[in-house]
C-alpha cells in the first residue's frame, strides 16, 4: 500500500475546510483526497492498489450529525 495522510474531522465544516483547495480530479481513482467512514472498502482497494489517494479524511464522527434515515413524507 503507498503512503497516505490520514486527517480526522471533528464536524462538517472541518471536513470541508480539510478537503477544500484540492483540485477537482477526472477520476474519482486519481482523486487525491478521499473521505473515508466506517463500512468502506477503500482501504482495501488502496492495499490492491486500485486507489491511490494521498490523503484520507475520517469522517467517522459525523455519523451522529448525518447518519439518520428517517421516513419520507
Amino acid at each position: 500500500m503507498r503512503a497516505f495522510s490520514l486527517d480526522r474531522a471533528g464536524d462538517t465544516d472541518e471536513a470541508l475546510r480539510l478537503a477544500s483547495g484540492q483540485p477537482p480530479a477526472d477520476a474519482q481513482i486519481r482523486a487525491s483526497t478521499q473521505y473515508i467512514a466506517g463500512g468502506t472498502t477503500l482501504l482495501d482497494f488502496m492495499k490492491l492498489d486500485v486507489m491511490r489517494p494521498e490523503r484520507l479524511i475520517d469522517i467517522s464522527v459525523l455519523r451522529q450529525e448525518h447518519g439518520r434515515i428517517e421516513p419520507y413524507g
